[in-house]
């Protein structure tokens, strides 16, 4: 059980990389943008960087179900009495 607690908390941290880094990218496309100008639309792709935020929701999401569940177990087998 404490290993499926591990897993879960390095999946956690990789969902929480995978939105870091789509963020950033989100970030980055309102800050090159000028009273003149706009960022060049070929670098940024509104749809992949959609798709991993999504991606990166939904992994943090299972992952924390893997931490709950390995909890629930553990809590359920130290209420166990001889």
């Amino acid at each position: 059980m404490i290993d499926a607690v591990q897993t879960g908390s390095k999946g956690l941290a990789a969902a929480a990389a995978r939105f870091g880094a789509a963020a950033e990218q989100v970030a980055r496309l309102g800050s090159e943008a000028t009273e003149t100008t706009l960022p060049d639309a070929a670098r940024f792709d509104v749809s992949q960087t959609a798709r991993d935020l999504i991606e990166a929701k939904a992994g943090f999401g299972a992952n924390l179900a893997v931490v709950r569940a390995a909890d629930a177990m553990t809590r359920r087998l130290l209420d166990v009495e001889v």
